[in-house]
């Protein structure tokens, strides 16, 4: 019984992805593309200076013992 059941299910549930005649590189041309533009869309690391991102002084003693040194400038 068990395994009629599971001939049921590879009989209902075949799906061949492979495509055969896709011509893969037009296919997908929009990815390619991006791929090789990549390094046009790097995010710009500009510094953000605004007062409502500012800390207290008391704050950045605490972070460098608390906190993660890898964040931190070299300085």
């Amino acid at each position: 019984m068990i395994f009629e059941a599971l001939e049921v299910l590879d009989k209902e549930h075949k799906i061949d992805l492979r495509k055969t005649n896709t011509n893969w590189p037009i296919f997908f041309s929009k990815y390619i593309k991006i791929w090789e533009n990549r390094y046009d869309h790097i995010p710009a690391r500009e510094p953000i200076i605004i007062p409502e991102l500012t800390y207290t002084l008391n704050y950045m003693p605490w972070f460098r013992i608390h906190g993660k040194p890898y964040l931190l400038p070299k300085e």
